[in-house]
């Protein structure tokens, strides 16, 4: 019950969450540690709140952790996304962002209100053109990472062009774990991701059964993703990803790659 070993309990366990992620979830899971994270985010402490609100978001990195433990948390989320602290406002709402984005590109899949991903890219793109604060515009590039999923939230995106120029500042920071996010956006916005073609048979007989079969957004084609390319290649995007292709990291240059 003491204040100081909860934040030091949870403060580390979003540690291992950013790195040796299987380790963080496997003490998650075996120590019943999202209770105590929820107990935290509504405590009226902003410390605490700070922390746990920060350990649920990178708790839920998998889509099938996430779907749970955001479900839990997710009032919890709503209320903190009030917050006057700016740090935890903007971390609430990547995990709002996480929980209207676990559908994926599926256009078929309600899983929040018409509108919403929408709305929270709206507030992420805010955040990330007037805040001065690196940490601030670093989660709000990581709530896009997720949203830009949503074919709405890329045609929107793509033609904010305050919004890209801001990603393409942060493009600046040595951080792998933001620079992931940005290419992350990139390949979500250019559609060079990978993608499943669904089997006709499969997809008749899910019909059939009344289970849900997944389908792409009219904004999806490509007439659409090509346009959303041109734009990019406009806004200056070239010499961006040539100077990612610098970074040490696999992963981001995986991204750049694509």
């Amino acid at each position: 019950d003491d204040v100081q070993s909860r934040v030091r309990t949870i403060s580390t366990l979003s540690v291992l969450l950013q790195g040796p992620f299987d380790t963080g979830n496997a003490i998650l899971g075996s120590q019943n540690l999202v209770d105590l994270m929820i107990q935290m985010a509504g405590s009226c402490d902003p410390l605490q709140e700070r922390i746990a609100v920060e350990a649920i978001v990178l708790s839920a990195s998998k889509k099938d952790k996430a779907a749970g433990i955001l479900s839990l948390g997710s009032e919890i989320l709503k209320d903190l996304y009030q917050s006057a602290n700016e740090q935890i406002k903007v971390i609430a709402l990547v995990g709002l962002s996480k929980i209207a984005s676990s559908k994926g590109t599926d256009s078929a899949a309600n899983l929040v209100t018409e509108g919403s991903c929408q709305t929270l890219s709206r507030a992420c793109c805010k955040f990330l053109t007037t805040s001065p604060n690196f940490e601030i515009r670093r989660w709000s590039a990581d709530g896009l990472a997720y949203l830009s999923l949503d074919a709405d939230v890329k045609e929107e995106l793509v033609d904010n062009i305050l919004a890209i120029k801001s990603l393409f500042n942060l493009c600046q920071c040595e951080d792998a774990h933001v620079l992931y996010s940005i290419t992350t956006i990139f390949v979500n916005l250019t559609n060079t991701y990978d993608t499943k073609k669904a089997d006709k048979e499969m997809a008749d007989l899910a019909t059939y059964a009344k289970q849900h079969v997944p389908k792409e957004h009219p904004k999806d084609d490509t007439e659409s993703y090509e346009e959303r390319r041109r734009k990019l290649v406009d806004a200056g995007i070239i010499s961006v990803l040539v100077q990612l292709c610098k970074h040490k990291s696999d992963n981001c240059r995986e991204q750049v790659a694509r």
